[in-house]
């Protein structure tokens, strides 16, 4: 997860250079454009892998979470007596089986923090270039941008 952050915050850096490598002429700038153009590519390509590694390695947690979830309370119904169970068996691990589903949803722990991390980050880079209340605004245009479709 960190890795990935890393690498987008590395991409965001790295565009710079390449946008002003394009903007000038002569053979050093494109030389530095095609440099910096096969560092983003690479950045880039990492990035990809570490998120899909990431989310592999989540998503099989949360499946080994949840079978382990489910055996276990397969494993105490099978034990408990009749006469101690008020509801039927089979609500119970009908009710406990759709609990457990709910580990299917732990790929998506990181996003809290990795919107927080990113917010920060394009504030920083847009203070680099603006002044604060023009970096504010910005900073409220990817805030908003999200939310724009659902109006």
């Amino acid at each position: 997860g960190t890795a990935w952050v890393a690498l987008a915050i590395g991409q965001a850096a790295a565009i710079r250079p390449l946008v002003n490598a394009l903007a000038e002429s002569g053979e050093a700038s494109l030389r530095r454009a095609i440099l910096s153009g096969a560092g983003f590519i690479v950045l880039v390509a990492l990035a990809g892998i570490s998120l899909h590694l990431m989310f592999w390695l989540m998503m099989k947690c949360g499946w080994r979470m949840k079978t382990s979830c489910v055996a276990l309370m397969h494993d105490k119904l099978l034990r408990c007596q009749a006469s101690s169970v008020t509801a039927s068996t089979g609500r119970i691990y009908s009710l406990v089986t759709s609990d457990a589903v709910r580990f299917d949803n732990l790929p998506s722990l990181y996003a809290p923090w990795f919107v927080a991390l990113a917010m920060t980050a394009s504030f920083v880079a847009l203070l680099l270039d603006l002044d604060a209340p023009s970096a504010a605004a910005g900073l409220g245009v990817c805030a908003g941008s999200p939310a724009a479709p659902l109006r």
